[in-house]
């Protein structure tokens, strides 16, 4: 790598990554300075490597996502790239687009941003179950190298949790699942139920705030994540659904009032995960657009993709954004067409993960579970 601009060096900063065991791109590196109340998220300089135009470019273009279906990946990028280059990797020093968010923690804020091309190095990377044994005081085994980085982690989970509980006044807060299938010889050999867990939620946190200051930084016309407010049918047809379940509610005010009484009647109902499930199916779908619309289910006025450009094209285009300051010609073309693929990837691994489990089903009739 050598780079004609002045990067930031970082790489003295205790710099980690938090992710799935069984993950190889590292999109995302975090560091906290309590003292200063400074968050710092690292993202990969993808753009850096793919640069607009390029044949490398046309075909991460084309692919729009990475696909993860059980057992495989089917990455956006060549794995040179995604998975050694690109990778914020453990130990190895690497180009980075970084934001340094000074936070206001008595209002849940950020109150200043700064964005900026820097060098960092993953001092360590964590698995999220590894936090969140941390996060619940069991710390194992560790070294001199790790304890420093628990000694961040653990006061920012209770920074994260207070933003969180703020943001959730406006958002919602979904306890759905996701089962995991595990495949021996392309078959299914287990299915784990996956649930969000506080390592989870603390990664989540800060992403969400990068990604919001990355909203504001582009201009009125940029690639924005959008999420509308559903319509008052759907809403309306809501309420039928959950009367028919026997949790007794009623249309509020407007829709977040009524979402989130709801839920508060749901909670004391063996069927809250269901509610929660119906609530989801009468969302309008998110998408990407040119035009800012607002993010619904999250509460915010303003959102976008910026933390994941290994494996997401609309973070690579809004990379190259930030850094030029000038839109793509044609930027609606782009957020139209990752919308459709994304769309697609989703029915491409829901159909992929019914007929593992109709292969399962099939070599098990009769049989007694």
């Amino acid at each position: 790598m050598d780079d004609p601009k002045q990067r930031v060096d970082l790489t003295h900063l205790a710099f980690c990554t938090i992710d799935p065991n069984s993950a190889k791109d590292h999109d995302d590196a975090i560091y906290y300075d309590e003292k200063e109340e400074i968050l710092y998220v690292a993202i990969a300089d993808v753009s850096y490597f793919v640069k607009e135009g390029s044949a490398l470019d046309k075909l991460a273009f084309k692919k729009s996502t990475s696909v993860y279906l059980p057992g495989k990946v089917l990455p956006m990028l060549p794995n040179e790239l995604s998975e050694d280059m690109c990778s914020l990797k453990e130990g190895v020093d690497r180009y980075s687009y970084v934001f340094k968010m000074h936070l206001d923690l008595a209002n849940f804020e950020v109150k200043k941003a700064e964005l900026f091309e820097a060098i960092i190095n993953s001092h360590k990377k964590f698995s999220y179950g590894r936090i969140d044994r941390v996060l619940d005081g069991k710390l194992d085994q560790h070294s001199k190298l790790e304890k420093g980085i628990f000694d961040y982690l653990v006061p920012l989970y209770e920074v994260t949790k207070s933003f969180r509980a703020h943001r959730l006044k406006k958002g919602y807060d979904f306890r759905t699942s996701e089962n995991r299938l595990r495949l021996k010889n392309f078959l299914v050999e287990s299915v784990e139920e996956e649930h969000s867990t506080a390592s989870h939620q603390l990664v989540e946190e800060c992403m969400l705030l990068a990604n919001i200051q990355a909203s504001k930084k582009v201009n009125s016309v940029g690639i924005f994540r959008i999420h509308e407010e559903p319509p008052f049918k759907a809403i309306s047809s809501l309420v039928d659904d959950v009367n028919m379940l026997g949790i007794k509610v009623k249309l509020q005010s407007d829709v977040h009032d009524t979402i989130t009484h709801i839920q508060k009647k749901a909670n004391s109902s063996v069927l809250r995960d269901e509610v929660d499930e119906l609530i989801i199916q009468a969302q309008t779908q998110a998408k990407y657009s040119s035009k800012n619309l607002g993010h619904f289910g999250l509460g915010f006025k303003s959102y976008s993709h910026f933390t994941s450009p290994i494996r997401r094209y609309s973070d690579l285009v809004l990379h190259r954004m930030l850094k030029s300051k000038e839109t793509p010609s044609n930027i609606d073309e782009i957020c139209e067409y990752i919308s459709v693929r994304e769309r697609e990837v989703d029915k491409l691994v829901w159909d992929f993960e019914d007929r593992k489990y109709a292969r399962w089903a099939k070599a098990n009739i009769g049989a007694e579970i």
